[in-house]
């Protein structure tokens, strides 16, 4: 209730993401909290399409989905982005949205029901998350395969990168500590801070910040395997 926090009593929706810990919430006037974000509400100035907001769902890679009243968005790695170059029915409004086991989204809008490739409507997106993005489906891809194919030990699971390979196949190690157990890291680019920094600021993660005097300075972040080195359980390997 509003005596335990909420900012409305009338809460429409519900969704929890894969890992079980990604919970969204949001009120009936816009206003939702996800773990993502620390807890802080996003709004319409944040790049919501809309403030009447009509479903959520959470992705098998983690993505959060929004349908709006006037269409699509999708949250990744705590910023608010409307698909490029979209089908037209996705600038409707969107009453539902499911995904299959291929990892297509199925939505309904107010005049179409269609299904489209989440690759396609995240393409050219930058996702400031350069370490965690793709790790979510990776694992996914494994756990499908060792579904249809008996002869696959799942509890056995390597993982092999160069370069950025390298970085996201260390952060598998340390993302994932009880599903990947063996990893070969090759010339991985572990702190971004310190490698090619000019490409990763300009392309991943950059914020523009204006203050009071109209002074603008840039802030970029990106995630570290240093700072999530602790969870390594198997064995890693690292090679330059």
């Amino acid at each position: 209730t509003t005596a335990n926090g909420l900012s409305s009593n009338t809460v429409s929706s519900i969704a929890e993401g894969p890992d079980g810990t990604d919970v969204v919430r949001y009120s009936e006037w816009l206003e939702f909290a996800v773990e993502r974000t620390n807890g802080a509400p996003l709004v319409v100035s944040d790049g919501l399409p809309s403030a009447n907001l009509n479903c959520l769902l959470v992705d098998s890679a983690g993505i959060l989905w929004i349908g709006s009243s006037s269409g699509l968005a999708f949250l990744a790695s705590g910023h608010i982005e409307i698909p490029r170059d979209a089908p037209e029915p996705l600038r409707e409004q969107i009453f539902g949205i499911a995904e299959d086991k291929s990892g297509g989204l199925w939505i309904a809008t107010s005049n179409h029901v269609l299904r489209v490739k989440r690759g396609e409507l995240v393409s050219g997106i930058s996702n400031p998350s350069l370490r965690d993005y793709g790790l979510a489906d990776k694992k996914r891809v494994v756990e499908e395969l060792a579904e249809q194919y008996p002869f696959i030990d799942i509890q056995r699971v390597g993982i092999t990168g160069h370069s950025g390979g390298g970085f996201m196949s260390a952060a598998a190690m340390l993302i994932y500590p009880d599903f990947f157990k063996v990893a070969v890291s090759e010339s991985g680019n572990h702190e971004n801070n310190l490698y090619d920094y000019t490409w990763s600021e300009k392309h991943h993660g950059l914020k523009e910040v204006t203050d009071k005097d109209g002074k603008v300075t840039f802030e970029y972040s990106i995630d570290k395997n240093s700072e999530i080195a602790g969870n390594l359980k198997g064995h890693l390997l690292l090679s330059t």
